[in-house]
């Protein structure tokens, strides 16, 4: 797939400054129905497009590489792919909602292994991951985004109940969180993770905010309660978290404390957006875009 080069204006607006800055942005690929985006360790660009059941790897400049996947239910096919996670440079994880599962794959797009979501948490800890079919309670769950920690642990929404859950290291599934029982932590609509060495940060779409969990599942805060209007996406990027929504972008601090309001290109309806270097790669449903911007 060759770039296209198309060069339009972008106005940056800062928050703390109510300055406009515009920059120039490039139109890097198409696809039918993007819906997440992620860069890996490697400086490997992934889009997952849903409506092709495929996850595309690029390079940064938008040349297309390797397609894994397409529609099925065998190992490394996808019905109906939602996120995917690079990790930590090792492997990398998919999202593969449509058959209630995560998939995972080696750097070198190998299959290695399935993990089974299931569709009622009401679990005993330390079930393993690998499930027998007849255990029919525990599948059918609906995996909308997964997070991995760079110690190991595996988060994933199960988008049925409005719930996070995590395996440990050893993949066995430990814990819900965001459940009723977390007050003022209990999720209404997660759509997107993201997670660091010490906690988890899960936008939620009914919240209008980041709920913020300790890697245990206890509730620490909300960030950007009632500004994370329509959200969609967060990343944890330059030791900032990235708030995605379809026409802004907000940059906070990890302890709640919003940094900038960034505008989407004009035009344009974001699904998800990474910070790359001196770039920030921006995903709609139809296309990546690429802007240069300074680090915050």
């Amino acid at each position: 797939m060759k770039p296209l080069l198309m060069l339009m204006g972008l106005a940056w607006a800062l928050a703390a400054h109510a300055q406009e800055d515009v920059e120039q942005f490039e139109v890097l690929a198409t696809f039918d129905e993007a819906h997440r985006l992620a860069i890996d360790a490697r400086d490997r660009l992934f889009v997952v497009d849903r409506g092709r059941a495929v996850v595309v790897q690029l390079n940064l400049d938008g040349t297309e590489q390797t397609r894994l996947g397409g529609p099925g239910s065998q190992d490394g096919e996808f019905d109906e792919p939602v996120d995917i996670d690079p990790g930590v440079g090792l492997t990398w994880l998919v999202a593969d909602a449509g058959n209630g599962r995560v998939q995972r794959f080696s750097q070198t797009f190998m299959h290695i292994e399935t993990l089974v979501v299931p569709r009622d948490a009401q679990f005993e800890p330390g079930i393993p991951n690998r499930l027998e079919p007849k255990d029919e309670q525990l599948h059918g769950g609906r995996p909308r985004a997964v997070a991995q920690s760079p110690t190991g642990e595996l988060f994933v929404i199960e988008e049925s109940q409005g719930i996070v859950l995590k395996w440990d290291k050893s993949r066995r599934l430990e814990r819900a969180i965001g459940g009723f029982g977390h007050g003022e932590g209990a999720l209404q609509k997660p759509v997107a993770l993201a997670v660091d060495t010490k906690q988890l940060y899960v936008a939620d779409y009914g919240l209008q905010a980041v709920a913020v969990y300790d890697l245990y599942g206890g509730f620490v805060r909300l960030i950007a309660r009632g500004r994370a209007t329509d959200v969609r996406a967060v990343t944890l990027a330059q030791a900032r978290l990235w708030i995605v929504m379809p026409r802004h972008i907000l940059v906070a601090e990890t302890t709640g404390r919003i940094l900038h309001v960034l505008p989407v290109p004009e035009g344009q309806v974001l699904v998800d957006a990474v910070p790359h270097g001196a770039y920030l790669y921006m995903l709609s449903a139809e296309a990546l875009l690429r802007t240069r911007i300074e680090r915050f």
